[in-house]
């Protein structure tokens, strides 16, 4: 330990170009986050960086050792799989846990440096010492970096005057920026939504240092897509919010995350989408750079001449303006104080920002005469200008025939009084039909099966400290639902399927017996406090299809141990435990729930998994005017979904169908006789952003087609374009519904798509042959519902 000391005093004074150099290289890994392929590749490469020799001075020194709970280091490293254990060979075996928290703990500290110490007598009490080859010219780099953050600094500064008076701003940037969390800090308020995109321009005041300060924020551009993908409605919102203000803006904000690489696409980028304000917007605006906590103790002048030419192009035609502010602390109020004298001494120098006419005319030209008629034979010609305005007229002219088209439908409706009139006795019943619900759990061992039985049924029917040796049945009635829950044996999840007793296989396969005709659901249950790894998943797969491959239709994963969570969501955690879980999930078409399985007093959760399991999720799909939200209401039997005006955004609703839970989301609408290149950005990102991201995707997707209309091969193109959205599978699980369906009289729906032709036998055939008709007007017969959602059904199970 005193050869440690000694050299621990040898290493200070020493310059770069010495032999001198650190005994040991701690390699820092927190205990309590999983440890993927993706960290073990990322820490090789960032080690090497020194060198390949650095190895052999290197110890894994674990972090949070707290987490660890239970387990010993041996089994963590074991439970993380060959990623960590690569590290650790790599270490040759070296590694120690720490608990960082704890700073009385002599003993963790004393063993540590003699570890270290093993390190140095193992290198017959060298140093490592790195390439010169590799240490000058990154420490010349870093030099000249640092000798100009120091430049930019002074230059900064001398131009900074205190000026107080009246301010205006306005926040421009990308995606996720963090300019409405900005708008907030600079007004000490919550008024700017950050919780998700911003769509519209939203302009809020307050008093900060004295002085009024009136912030405007803006809907964003892509930080990925060229300024010509930019939708046009992004555009003019952000033209009508800045140039049609009372009082034009003193400054521009032009929001950068100081944390993210920026690259010459990302300068061509804002340069590109700066351009509609003109040249002369530069001299106004100043470079907010956010999330600075992220770079630590670097200078953020530092960050500028480290990404290099690009971001130093952007920081220069502001006139070398920036600033930084730290989003996670909104308590500082100095970073605002300062960031106002900042745009005061640009306002004292540049005066405020005038949006020129000339650029007006000619980036923002509205048409005056928009109830113009639209000809019909309209050429649509190649030039992507001319293209976007036809487009932006056709959805003026659209909105206007929308609400002069549904009117009349609205009329007729209330002269001919339908409801109430064609119900059909027997078929529709507003009395609570009692579910009957089969439930089989399957999971490893000690995954929490049969507690999650006992939270279900709200009382301790398992005795949880045994081991479930056999498969039992368990029936209680639980939120009025008659339940079959089966219990099963688990096996080791590291273990191969080959490893699995004959006698436990069996068991496994004779649960689906237990409750004839078979269950309604598979409960995968996944404990959250064990890293999910591919041998996990593997395990996992070849013991669930022991039931066959149909068994995934049927099968939820069922997240126990909720509180382990802490203060992440199930979806962060999805996302940081990596590909093996996902592709579980996948594989279970996006369904899981998370439970806790300790807590037998929660009902809501038991609700919600009921209604996962019981739950129908409809999404509608079509053009303008296909009577989509129309066709929503009658599912539903509600007036939810509004019917006067085109759909502008999702909009979901959930009731209760036939004695089972209906969710149904309807989505804005493509255009009929346009191609899907000319579907507007925000109604795919609209419809792409419900559909998808969805916590619980839909079971079917209804392909809305007014049966009354024509059906071209223009119309089939279209709907195949525009569903390419979603990928190809989509159409396993889409039927398409006729609305309008009375308009065809007592003609057969069959005979109308056979006499439309090829297109729209292509669009059925497509779907399976899976279709439906709605009379619009008759929202009273609950038949066409009864028979949809058996169509759903069965298309879920397979069975058309």
């Amino acid at each position: 330990m005193q050869d440690l000391v000694r050299m621990r005093h040898a290493c200070n004074g020493n310059s770069v170009g010495d032999s001198i150099g650190p005994h040991a290289l701690l390699l820092i890994i927190e205990s309590d986050m999983p440890f993927t392929e993706k960290h073990r590749k990322s820490m090789e490469d960032h080690l090497e960086i020194l060198g390949g020799g650095v190895w052999a001075y290197s110890i894994v020194l674990f972090t949070k050792e707290s987490c660890l709970r239970y387990r010993n280091i041996e089994e963590h490293i074991e439970n993380e799989g060959e990623a960590l254990q690569w590290l650790i060979q790599k270490c040759e075996g070296r590694y120690h846990v720490f608990e960082n928290e704890n700073q009385n703990n002599d003993t963790q500290v004393t063993e540590l440096l003699e570890k270290i110490q093993g390190v140095i007598d193992k290198n017959g009490g060298g140093c490592f010492q790195i390439d010169q080859e590799i240490l000058k010219p990154a420490v010349g780099k870093r030099e000249i970096a640092v000798e100009k953050s120091i430049v930019r600094q002074i230059k900064e500064k001398e131009q900074r005057e205190l000026n107080q008076k009246e301010l205006s701003i306005a926040l421009l940037g990308w995606v996720i920026a963090g300019k409405s969390s900005a708008a907030n800090i600079i007004l000490n308020t919550d008024e700017f939504v950050t919780g998700r995109r911003t769509m519209k321009c939203h302009r809020a005041s307050g008093e900060v240092s004295g002085r009024k300060v009136t912030v405007l924020d803006t809907p964003s551009w892509w930080k990925f897509l060229p300024s010509y993908c930019t939708p046009e409605w992004v555009k003019s919102e952000i033209l009508q919010g800045v140039t049609n203000s009372p009082e034009p803006p003193n400054a521009i904000l032009l929001v950068i995350p100081g944390d993210t690489p920026f690259k010459e696409e990302q300068r061509r980028i804002i340069q590109g989408n700066m351009e509609m304000f003109g040249e002369s917007v530069w001299r106004h605006t100043l470079v907010l750079f956010t999330w600075s906590d992220m770079l630590g103790d670097m200078p953020i002048e530092q960050h500028i001449e480290s990404e290099g030419k690009a971001l130093q192009w952007v920081v220069n035609k502001c006139g070398n303006r920036y600033h930084t502010f730290d989003n996670m602390n909104k308590r500082n109020r100095s970073q605002v104080t300062e960031l106002l004298e900042k745009i005061e001494e640009m306002v004292e120098r540049n005066g405020s920002f005038h949006f020129s006419t000339e650029i007006d005319a000619e980036v923002y030209d509205t048409d005056k005469d928009s109830d113009k008629e639209i000809n019909s034979q309209t050429e649509i010609c190649g030039d992507e200008t001319n293209l976007k305005d036809l487009v932006r007229l056709l959805d003026e002219e659209w909105n206007r025939r929308d609400d002069e088209f549904l009117k009349k439908l609205a009329k007729i409706w209330r002269e001919n009084n339908l409801i109430g009139s064609l119900i059909r006795k027997g078929n529709w019943s507003m009395d609570k039909e009692i579910y009957y619900l089969r439930v089989v759990l399957f999971g490893g061992r000690l995954s929490g099966k049969s507690s999650v039985i006992n939270a279900v049924c709200g009382e301790n029917i398992i005795n949880t400290y045994s081991r479930t040796g056999q498969c039992r049945e368990y029936q209680r009635t639980v939120n009025g639902t008659e339940m079959t829950l089966v219990d099963t044996p688990g096996w080791w999840k590291h273990f191969p399927l080959k490893d699995t007793a004959e006698c436990l296989r069996q068991e496994l396969v004779h649960s689906v017996t237990l409750c004839p005709p078979g269950p309604h659901a598979l409960l995968l249950v996944i404990e959250l406090d064990i890293p999910f790894t591919e041998k996990h998943r593997k395990s996992m797969e070849d013991h669930l299809e022991l039931l066959g491959g149909g068994v995934w239709a049927y099968t939820m994963i069922l997240f126990t141990k909720e509180s382990y969570l802490k203060s992440r969501n199930i979806e962060e955690h999805i996302e940081n435990e990596g590909e093996a879980l996902q592709w579980l999930i996948q594989k279970c078409e996006g369904r899981y729930h998370v439970f806790e399985n300790k807590s037998q007093n929660n009902d809501t959760q038991v609700t919600e998994l009921l209604e996962k399991i019981q739950g129908l999720r409809v999404t509608l799909l079509g053009w303008v005017a296909g009577g989509k939200s129309s066709a929503a209401n009658i599912i539903l039997n509600t007036d939810e979904f509004v019917t006067g005006r085109r759909t502008m955004k999702c909009h979901r609703a959930s009731g209760e169908v036939s004695g089972r839970k209906v969710t149904v989301l309807d989505t804005p609408s493509w255009w009929k006789f346009l191609p899907s290149y000319c579907t507007p950005e925000w109604v795919k990102s609209e419809i792409l952003q419900w559909v998808t991201k969805s916590p619980e995707p839909p079971n079917a997707i209804l392909l809305v087609i007014p049966g009354d209309t024509s059906f071209k091969e223009e119309q089939r193109r279209i709907i195949q374009e525009n569903m390419e959205m979603f990928g190809e599978s989509v159409w396993k699980h889409t039927i398409v519904l006729f609305t309008w369906s009375d308009m065809l009289g007592d003609m057969p729906i069959e005979q109308h798509i056979e006499s439309e032709g090829k297109a729209l036998q292509w669009v059925v055939n497509k779907c399976g042959n899976r279709y439906h008709v709605f009379d619009n007007m008759n929202k009273s017969d609950r038949s066409q519902v009864t028979d949809l959602l058996e169509k759903i059904e069965e298309m879920a199970c397979n069975k058309l």
